[in-house]
């Protein structure tokens, strides 16, 4: 009997080891697709690139970029520059994310550099003059990404393997920001250096619809405000909180047109004071 109750314990006792392990290798398999966002073999050819730059030699002797504590990802543009007024008006976001990205860099510091694709060569093109950014101050957690795995009821999945994640650049509203698709919802974690402008938490999980209503509300644009140029941009004309470089034109054009103005009354009366005081002079002469 009692070896009965052994062998039933034993038995017990390897089937529970074994569910455990099977538990393990299925929440190991869970996770989020980050193809879009990394590129091992294109971030060692990205750091191989302008690791000897000259910019980076006289910006800090030298930046290690192959330090354990640097990392990359890679971040698409968008084919327009506001994209929460055209994904309210309708258009879905598939049409507002463009195929085309850079690459971000960060360094050990926690300084951010922004490298493109020239020819068949990465070339930095910037570098911040901050180091030791943070979340706060704009700077890409990728925490939020293994917060993810682990609880994927965030984004209201249980399967990860299925979302899409991809980030975007969006410098009209000032902000980067991750942007997720599952099978019932979008959703984006935005970062912006100026969070008090966008009305976004850097690092918080947000609906993109929820999202796209905050930014059309703190960055209001007029309706109508798009006129394709055919390059997946348009002419944007803004409330009189936000105006854009055509407004201003045409506003300094009015000015100097008004100033134009003024300064041919001035001549004019100018002229005729002068008109006046030579006709008074001549008629003394002449008496």
């Amino acid at each position: 009997m009692r070896r009965k109750y052994g062998i039933l314990i034993l038995f017990l006792a390897i089937f529970g080891i074994l569910l455990n392990n099977t538990g393990s290798v299925l929440a190991a398999g869970n996770s989020l697709d980050l193809s879009y966002v990394k590129d091992e073999s294109e971030y060692q050819k990205v750091i191989n690139d302008i690791g000897n730059g000259q910019f980076i030699n006289d910006y800090d002797g030298n930046i290690d970029l192959g330090n354990k504590d640097c990392y990359g990802v890679k971040i698409y543009n968008l084919t327009t520059p506001c994209f929460a007024y055209n994904y309210l008006s309708g258009e879905g976001f598939n049409s507002l994310g463009a195929d085309d990205y850079k690459w971000l860099l960060y360094d050990a510091q926690k300084r951010e550099m922004s490298v493109i694709k020239k020819g068949d060569k990465w070339t930095l093109i910037g570098i911040s003059t901050l180091s030791g950014l943070t979340k706060e101050t704009g700077y890409i957690d990728l925490s939020i990404i293994d917060n993810i795995n682990n609880n994927p009821e965030l984004i209201g999945v249980e399967k990860l393997t299925d979302v899409t994640v991809k980030f975007y650049d969006a410098p009209f509203y000032n902000l980067k920001f991750i942007y997720l698709k599952t099978i019932y919802d979008e959703y984006i974690v935005p970062f912006s250096s100026r969070p008090d402008f966008t009305g976004l938490v850097n690092g918080e999980i947000y609906k993109l619809n929820d999202a796209a209503e905050i930014l059309n509300v703190n960055f209001p644009v007029n309706e109508g405000l798009m006129e394709n140029d055919g390059n997946g941009g348009g002419h944007l004309s803004l409330d009189e909180n936000y105006t854009l470089t055509s407004n201003i034109n045409e506003q300094n054009n009015s000015t100097n047109k008004m100033r134009y103005i003024l300064l041919g009354l001035l001549l004019l009366c100018a002229g005729t004071g002068l008109a006046g005081w030579l006709m008074k002079k001549r008629k003394k002469n002449t008496r």
